[in-house]
């Protein structure tokens, strides 16, 4: 197959940052704990997992770094989310009292009017303009911590999500406290774990690394295209798809034949009731006696077709015809209610198999997606390997 593997990160002249660092014994620990809650099949893979997540947030800035900050545009940033992993999983470690952290005492100058002149009308494209993020950064809503800046109301802002920002253009006071509070109440956790994150050799920085891998994992394996979702989109996949040539495919049609196997005709017989009630007798009656036998003198559905249908037989009552081909062979179905409000048995005794020429668009289709999926997964399994072994060598 014509396909190069390539390799994004190698042997010359690499630098990592923070974020691209194997997992300590002491972050593996910490991790473990928190998968437990979730499976014990994942922290029992804890370390490897780590692992693969630092690679993938690597790829992230290497490759993806608007990916680093937000996954969509509609939704929180990235930021937001490691908050809420990490208060959980201090949860997890039992390192949290809830009571222990005082609530926010809000300025009393902060209400609905202040809220809705401040940020302005909603923008219509969803986005501020610099003049007005620049005012938003001027306005202090939480002081610095020794772990954290002071936030400012664009800092806050931008971390929302969009239905967010549009309730607290309307002035949302709920909304804008129940955030403030989050923030809060992140903050002032992470002063009071700070000794136990000594204590254990862990750093905020590095849990906080971790946790955007772990959010950051099913986005990037989907970019990377080693792992599909129901909406989400490789524009890995979209590349390797215009490198597949004519000999690959008709090489992958050849290596797998049978699954390009498809059902040309069936043998198939069926009756139709006006009742449920008639339907369910004739049944029990071909269970007993067989179909045939049962069907006596009433009219075959697939008469006209002499019991022989094709998928380019157009005159065979389409509904019957897809239960007739879809029906295992030799199998008597129960009453089943047609698009017209009749009941219907049928039973299909036949099937013959042919195979889909190798230029059609369905072995075209299913060849180049298979390919392109077996070629990310190949360059995924490369670039991480080099990716390890340069770790590894580096210490």
């Amino acid at each position: 197959m014509g396909f190069r593997i390539f390799i994004w990160i190698g042997l010359i002249g690499l630098s990592f940052s923070s974020f691209s660092q194997l997992p300590s014994n002491a972050e593996v620990r910490f991790m473990r704990t928190v998968y437990q809650q979730h499976s014990a099949d994942l922290a029992a893979h804890t370390r490897q997992r780590l692992v693969e997540n630092a690679f993938l947030l690597h790829q992230a800035h290497q490759r993806f770094p608007s990916l680093v900050v937000r996954q969509a545009t509609v939704g929180f940033n990235n930021h937001y989310h490691v908050r809420r992993y990490l208060l959980s999983a201090w949860q997890a470690q039992g390192w949290l009292d809830d009571n222990a952290i005082a609530p926010l005492a809000l300025n009393p100058a902060y209400n609905d009017d202040w809220l809705r002149r401040t940020l302005g009308p909603y923008p219509a494209d969803g986005a501020l303009n610099q003049a007005t993020v620049n005012k938003l950064a001027g306005i202090k809503l939480l002081d610095a911590t020794a772990l954290s800046n002071t936030l400012n109301m664009a800092d806050f802002y931008q971390s929302m999500s969009m239905q967010i920002k549009y309730k607290l253009h309307q002035g949302d006071m709920s909304v804008f406290h129940s955030e403030l509070q989050r923030w809060h109440r992140f903050r002032q956790s992470a002063l009071l774990v700070s000794p136990l994150l000594k204590s254990h050799q862990l750093s905020l920085e590095r849990l906080q690394d971790i946790a955007l891998a772990d959010i950051l994992r099913p986005s990037l394996l989907t970019e990377l295209g080693v792992q599909q979702t129901m909406h989400g989109s490789s524009g890995e996949l979209e590349r390797l798809k215009q490198d597949i040539k004519e000999q690959d495919i008709v090489a992958y049609y050849e290596r797998h034949r049978e699954r390009f196997r498809y059902i040309a005709k069936v043998r198939a017989y069926g009756v139709q009731f006006e009742q449920h009630e008639q339907a369910q007798k004739f049944y029990q009656q071909a269970k007993s006696q067989g179909f045939i036998s049962a069907m006596g003198d009433k009219e075959n559905v697939f008469g006209k077709q002499n019991s022989v249908l094709s998928r380019d037989n157009d005159s065979a009552p389409v509904f019957a015809k897809q239960l007739a081909f879809t029906l295992p062979t030799d199998t008597l179905s129960r009453p089943v209610r047609t698009p017209a409000n009749k009941w219907l048995v049928l039973m299909s005794t036949e099937k013959a198999y042919e195979y889909y020429a190798k230029n059609s668009e369905t072995v075209r289709y299913q060849a180049i997606e298979a390919l392109a999926k077996e070629q990310a997964q190949q360059n995924y399994e490369a670039q991480f390997k080099a990716w390890h072994a340069h770790m590894e060598a580096a210490g």
